[in-house]
């Protein structure tokens, strides 16, 4: 599920002016650069969860910036609440939760895993768990980001051709 996280310090007055980042790894169609007309990457941000802080923010007459940082730097000025005091396109943790004012989701994601014929022919055994993972060799996923709310016992393969 995606919310943006605030800092804490903000709990007690919204500024009229806020600085917002996202994951410069980008994350169409939710936050993401739009491309020319020759699929080029401009300075210009756009996406879905601009839309919905824009019209929240604006309708509280709150100006706002936003950039895309690498993820964990993103968190991490939101942390300090010095560089940018809102978190676009985060996901639930514990130690988000410890450390950030949470809002309500407005969007939902499903993980999966994806793997290739040749290596497992007869597909992954059975996820039940996070240490299940370790049974199938090298997964990757995206550091700094928070797989604290994938639910194993739901969570099945994907098998990919290419």
């Amino acid at each position: 599920m995606s919310l943006p996280v605030f800092n804490y310090s903000l709990s007690r007055e919204i500024p009229k002016k806020l600085s917002v980042c996202g994951d410069s790894a980008e994350w169409p169609p939710y936050i993401y650069f739009k491309r020319d007309s020759n699929n080029k990457k401009t300075e210009e941000i756009t996406g879905y969860s601009l839309d919905v802080i824009s019209g929240i923010l604006k309708k509280h007459q709150i100006k706002f910036n936003v950039k895309l940082l690498p993820w964990r730097r993103c968190l991490s000025e939101v942390r300090k609440g010095k560089n940018s005091q809102l978190a676009l396109d985060s996901s639930y943790s514990p130690e988000r939760a410890r450390d950030f004012l949470i809002t309500d989701g407005f969007y939902l994601v499903s993980p999966k895993l994806l793997y290739h014929e040749k290596t497992f022919p007869n597909g992954l055994p059975l996820i039940n768990k996070p240490e299940d993972l370790f049974k199938i060799g090298n997964v990757c996923g995206v550091h700094g980001y928070s797989y604290a709310t994938v639910s194993y016992t739901h969570l099945r393969a994907h098998e990919t051709d290419s």
